[in-house]
């Protein structure tokens, strides 16, 4: 049986991979004012972190319920059967919403196989998952093999981000206005990462973009075991300032000894960009690599 992967913009994958795994990606609404976007179709992050750097307020909202049933219905129809990876219900309640339309397409198409799973994790983190879970999905593997892809990779991926303005974690209800004030006069810069449940939490806090890389440095080469360095891979995406993930990737391949070729660097997208704001840095690694048998 050959499942149609189907997951929401925030995976940030690329375009090639989405065309080559023939991943179906909803795009989440990006808003600014009465104006609608959809997330990386119709506008850029570029534009997203030129226009918040002059005071522009953007905004999301999650994917519409009548989107989910025209994509669902679509698949039942042509009885091929879904596998939707939704970001997490932490973040968001976008798979409260897929639950909804999973259930009302089925009572037009009682038999339709269409399973909507919480992937607890969002961005590129929930992207790795996605990616292997396509490949799967290619090579046939059955619903509950898929699902242990998600299982590992959530397990093992580590996440880590951190911010230049904490006002962009405040205006989304991840920080109070009153720390984001105080951390900003201190130059408090918050390092981040996501909990087993799926939601933001903050790990530590420095007072440096150094001591940023130094930790995420010490961090990274805690988490992967030196026999795993070789088949390690690593995505460093940034906000609007690739220097900084260049730079990143140098004291990665300095410090850590992973190869360069297993680091990619790609910019964020709009829908993630909005809720940290510009100068971001995020990296995202497996600790262990997936076995080839559970996706090929």
């Amino acid at each position: 049986m050959n499942y149609k992967i189907v997951t929401d913009s925030t995976c940030e994958l690329t375009a090639d991979l989405v065309k080559q795994l023939d991943i179906h990606v909803l795009p989440v609404i990006v808003t600014l004012g009465d104006k609608q976007f959809l997330d990386n179709v119709d506008i850029t992050s570029k534009q997203v972190f030129e226009d918040m750097k002059k005071g522009e307020i953007y905004k999301t909202s999650q994917i519409p319920l009548n989107t989910y049933i025209d994509v669902f219905s679509h698949y039942a129809k042509e009885n091929i059967p879904v596998i939707n990876v939704v970001m997490s219900s932490g973040i968001s309640s976008s798979y409260e919403t897929s639950v909804i339309a999973v259930n009302m397409v089925k009572e037009e198409y009682k038999d339709a196989r269409i399973y909507t799973v919480d992937s607890k994790c969002c961005s590129v983190e929930m992207g790795i998952a996605v990616k292997y879970m396509a490949m799967a999905a290619q090579n046939r593997k059955s619903y509950e093999e898929i699902l242990k892809i998600l299982e590992f990779c959530k397990t093992n991926t580590g996440v880590l981000f951190t911010v230049s303005d904490l006002k962009y974690l405040s205006r989304g209800g991840r920080l109070s206005k009153a720390s984001a004030f105080i951390g900003n006069m201190l130059n408090i810069k918050p390092i981040l990462s996501v909990t087993e449940d799926g939601r933001l939490e903050v790990i530590d806090k420095v007072r440096s973009s150094k001591k940023v890389f130094q930790y995420i440095v010490d961090k990274v080469r805690s988490d992967i075991p030196k026999e795993e360095l070789e088949k390690a891979e690593m995505i460093i995406s940034y906000a609007d300032n690739e220097e900084i993930a260049i730079g990143m990737k140098q004291e990665i391949v300095n410090s850590v000894g992973m190869e360069k070729d297993k680091i990619s660097l790609q910019d964020i997208g709009p829908c993630i960009g909005v809720h940290t704001g510009p100068d971001s840095l995020y990296v995202f690694y497996l600790k262990r690599h997936l076995p080839l048998e559970m996706y090929s």
